[in-house]
Formats: C-alpha cells, structure tokens, sequence
C-alpha cells in the first residue's frame, strides 16, 4: 500500500488522465464514427447502456453490419480492454491521493468499488466479444449475463465517482479547518 500510497502523486494522476482522455476523446469517437460509417446511422452500442434485451442486441448488430460489427470488435477487444485499466487507475490514483491526509488506516476499502467496476467492464467486454463472434446465434441468457456485467459496471463506476467526489469535499473541509 506504500508503494501505492508514492505512486498516487500529482504527476502520475495527470499522466493516467491525458491517457483517460485521450481514448475517451480521440480513440473511442473514432470506433463510433466507423460504425455510423458501415451503419448509415447512429447506433448506441450495448456498452453504454444500463440494460438492454435480447432484441435490443440482435437489432444493433443487424445494423451494424458485418463492416460495423468488424470495427465494434476491434473496439471491444483492444481499446475498451485497456479503457477499464485507464479509468479504474485513474480511480484509484485518485482514492488514494484523496485519502492521503486522512485519519483512516482502512482507506484501501475505498478501492474495492473501482475494483469491481473494472472486473464487471471485462466481463461484459468478454461477453460482447463472444455475442459477435455468435451473431446471429446469441442465446438470451447471454444477453441477460452481459447487461447485468453492464449494470454492475456502472454501478460501480457511479459508487466510485461518489467516493472520490467525497473524499475531494472531505479534504476541502479539511483544509479550510487547518
């Protein structure tokens, strides 16, 4: 925790936000413009929702077609795989610089959320990868795990954000009081 507790320095937090930024901004609009390319239209991919049905999923990628579905597994497979690395030492990084000045030695807790939200983002990226590698044959139950990873995942993305919106009003208080 040490270790941890150095690396969650300025200079770090800026360097693992430019990267944040630069897929967010740059790497992930590309992926969707390629895909409203081989669509003809916009289409809202399954990650960036909180649930979505078996229809909901054969819909898009019937829209998508094979050119789409071609780019929408480049992204899932390389740059929403490094994405939940980015964000969640992003947050982490910043958990623990947060609570650098806190009287509380379990402070580590406070990663478990950022933690999780990457392990469901994985598992729902596993599970797209598979959904397309299947299309048209994707069982329901599939569907179902994969906007339940998605659930999971934005829930804990919501659960960490609060942390670290927290823990930032923690320290203003703090500093206000020293």
């Amino acid at each position: 925790m040490n270790t941890l507790k150095s690396f969650a320095n300025k200079n770090s937090l800026i360097g693992v936000f430019i990267l944040f930024l630069l897929i967010s901004g740059v790497f992930f609009p590309l992926h969707r413009y390629n895909m409203y390319q081989a669509a003809g239209k916009s289409t809202k991919i399954i990650d960036v929702q909180l649930f979505y049905t078996h229809q909901d999923v054969i819909t898009l990628f019937n829209d998508l077609t094979p050119k789409g579905r071609a780019e929408y597994y480049v992204q899932e497979s390389v740059t929403d795989m490094a994405y939940p690395i980015i964000y969640g030492l992003l947050f982490i990084l910043l958990i623990t610089y947060l609570s650098k000045h806190l009287d509380y030695n379990n402070w580590w807790l406070l990663l478990i959320p950022p933690l999780l939200s990457m392990i469901f983002d994985f598992s729902e990226n596993y599970t797209i990868l598979k959904m397309l590698g299947s299309f048209p044959n994707i069982s329901e139950a599939t569907v179902f795990r994969c906007s339940i990873y998605s659930l999971l995942k934005w829930s804990f993305v919501v659960v960490s954000t609060l942390i670290v919106v927290s823990l930032y009003v923690i320290n203003k208080k703090k500093i206000r009081r020293d």
